[in-house]
């Protein structure tokens, strides 16, 4: 049973470290934890017996065995005047002045959690015999879902996702190629594929340089004549740091410029190519 202590109020010397105690006094109850050689303390309210987070010091802070952890500062209004919120922050680190990569939860703003799905440009040529970035382009096409950006994390000028978060993520890749647009692939040559983390920042693919989600080889087994396609794929998960760039290369071997499929009906190019993702789990 946690002891109760009227008619005083709690002092450091009267606590064991780790120790609660109920506190009544000056017309008021808290609970009261000594943690870390500090008093923490939780003021109920007798009309409905919540506890607010607040602790007198404007912060709680508890250990998780390695390191203390700030969890909040005080729950206020945003300086817009209308959100409340709490911030969460990762170990050694105070969320009352952490940088938003270094929070784990921060609901003192509009979470949006990552999630995009981004056709690629198929006026786009792949160059022969060298790694070629996939193109994105904003559009919507009648009989296929819309695009979407939760969060607005697409850069479509530099043709990459930008990481809002530390966080695991997850990708899909879709490609097309057909006869009309792409008749020199012949049987056995071959395309790699690549998503990557373009660290080196300058928007193409290094393999000395770069850091690899994955990589797909594909062959073809006929020629890619007579109304034939050949759709490659890429699907992967990795952990992500905020502010990493994730871009997708085709690496052209088949000998001559190819480009995705194209159809002359402009409701179908954005049935086949296209990148999604989404965020997992944050870390």
């Amino acid at each position: 049973m946690i002891d109760i202590i009227r008619h005083k109020q709690v002092s450091l010397n009267d606590l064991q470290e780790g120790e609660y105690v109920i506190n009544e006094f000056g017309g008021k109850i808290k609970g009261v934890l000594k943690l870390n050689g500090k008093l923490h303390n939780t003021i109920f309210n007798e009309e409905s017996n919540k506890a607010p987070l607040k602790s007198e010091q404007n912060n709680i802070v508890i250990n998780d065995g390695v390191n203390d952890r700030v969890i909040i500062g005080d729950i206020g209004k945003t300086k817009d005047g209308s959100l409340y919120g709490m911030k969460v922050s990762k170990p050694g680190s105070n969320a009352r002045f952490a940088s938003e990569n270094k929070l784990l939860i921060n609901t003192a703003k509009d979470f949006l959690w990552p999630a995009f799905r981004v056709y690629i440009d198929d006026e786009q040529v792949f160059s022969n015999g060298g790694y070629n970035t996939v193109e994105f382009e904003s559009k919507n096409r009648a009989n296929v879902v819309d695009e979407y950006d939760n969060g607005s994390n697409i850069d479509y000028t530099n043709d990459c996702f930008l990481v809002p978060y530390d966080g695991i993520y997850h990708f899909n890749t879709s490609l097309m190629f057909e006869d009309a647009f792409s008749e020199e692939v012949d049987a056995g040559e071959i395309i790699l594929q690549v998503l990557y983390v373009d660290s080196n920042g300058n928007g193409q693919y290094s393999a000395s340089e770069d850091e690899d989600i994955i990589r797909v080889w594909s062959s073809f087994n006929a020629n890619l004549l007579d109304d034939k396609y050949w759709s490659l794929y890429m699907t992967s998960e990795c952990k992500l740091l905020a502010g990493d760039k994730v871009q997708w290369s085709v690496n052209n071997a088949v000998g001559a410029d190819i480009e995705p499929f194209n159809p002359s009906d402009s409701t179908s190019d954005s049935r086949y190519s296209m990148f999604t993702g989404h965020l997992v789990c944050l870390t």
